[in-house]
């Protein structure tokens, strides 16, 4: 059965900086940067998007970088010294 009116989360690759040096490793690659966001959807066709997140992922250390709206726009744009200003996101300690 359909819904008239349903919501979704959708996460997808914004873009790929290529060349970028990662700020927590120090390592040159492609750092991957993802967009986060809930979507509208009504009788199965996406009429908005809400709530956008933007975030980078180093491949080489794992980290995880939070990114506003126009630090992503930039990065899109090729301009990869955004990167020297972001800290990475701390990751959850295990309790084991």
């Amino acid at each position: 059965m359909s819904h008239l009116l349903d919501f979704t989360s959708r996460l997808k690759t914004f873009c790929v900086a290529e060349n970028a040096v990662c700020p927590k490793c120090l390592q040159s690659t492609n750092m991957h940067v993802f967009e986060n966001y809930d979507s509208a959807i009504v009788l199965a066709f996406p009429v908005g998007k809400f709530g956008t997140n933007y975030f980078a992922l180093c491949p080489s250390c794992s980290s995880t970088f939070m990114l506003t709206d126009s630090e992503a726009e930039k990065i899109k744009s090729g301009d990869i010294e955004v990167f020297k200003n972001l800290e990475a996101l701390k990751k959850e300690e295990s309790n084991v």
